[in-house]
């Protein structure tokens, strides 16, 4: 399990200026969303679907922005 803390931690350090590895050698995916392009290290990615291979069903209910929920098998 991803100790959440610590990575927050770690990114805020890093924002700062104060990263505890100086010149850490970062592995990322990226990828955008709504317009903006967002990044992650690849330690903490478990597999990437990309949306239009997966089948995305209606919510009632919800807000707008929710497009809908989908199931990804292991």
């Amino acid at each position: 399990m991803v100790d959440k803390e610590a990575v927050l931690e770690e990114a805020r350090r890093a924002r700062e200026g104060k990263e505890e590895h100086p010149g850490r050698i970062y592995r990322v995916i990226t990828f955008p969303l709504v317009g903006r392009l967002f990044g992650i290290e690849v330690d903490y990615v478990e597999r990437v679907v990309r949306i239009r291979e997966l089948r995305v069903a209606d919510v009632p209910g919800v807000p707008e922005y929710v497009v809908g929920v989908t199931a990804v098998g292991g």
